[in-house]
C-alpha cells in the first residue's frame, strides 16, 4: 500500500510529482496523523484522532501528565498495525508549560522498534526519534 508523503503539514514533492510513502514509513505517517487529528473532527470517522489538543495550555500537574500518557497509549494501541502489548510511554513537564512524551512500540510483522517524540505546548507536534 502507498500514500502521498506528508511533511510538516505540507505535501512533499519529488521533482514534478508527489513523493510517496509505503511500508513502515506509511504506518508511522498514518499513526502520527491519528495523534495529530482532533478526535471527532472528521464527520465520516468520529473515533479517528486523539484528545491531545485538549492539553494545550492546560494547567500542568500529575493528573494532567497521567491523562496525556493514557491518551497517547490508548491512541497508539488502537492503531490496528501496532502490537498493543509493546506500547510504552513516558511523559514529562518542561518549562514553560510544555509537555513532552516519548512512546515506543512495534508494528505487527516488523522487527524494528518505533520511537515517537510528542510535544504539547502552543500546538501538538510529533516526530520519529
Amino acid at each position: 500500500m502507498r500514500d502521498i508523503r506528508v511533511g510538516e503539514n505540507d505535501l512533499v514533492f519529488n521533482y514534478s510529482d508527489f513523493a510517496s510513502v509505503e511500508g513502515k514509513d506509511l504506518l508511522v505517517q498514518s499513526l502520527v496523523r491519528r495523534l495529530m487529528t482532533v478526535k471527532g473532527s472528521l464527520f465520516y470517522a468520529p473515533e479517528f484522532g486523539s484528545r491531545l489538543y485538549q492539553f494545550i495550555q492546560a494547567g500542568i500537574d500529575s493528573l494532567v501528565l497521567d491523562s496525556v500518557k493514557a491518551e497517547i497509549i490508548e491512541t497508539v494501541e488502537s492503531f490496528n498495525s501496532v502490537v498493543p502489548e509493546t506500547v510504552k510511554c513516558s511523559v514529562s513537564y518542561q518549562v514553560p508549560d510544555i509537555i513532552t512524551a516519548e512512546v515506543s512500540f512495534y508494528f505487527y510483522g516488523l522487527d524494528d522498534l518505533v520511537r515517537l517524540g510528542i510535544v504539547i505546548g502552543r500546538e501538538v507536534s510529533a516526530e520519529v526519534l
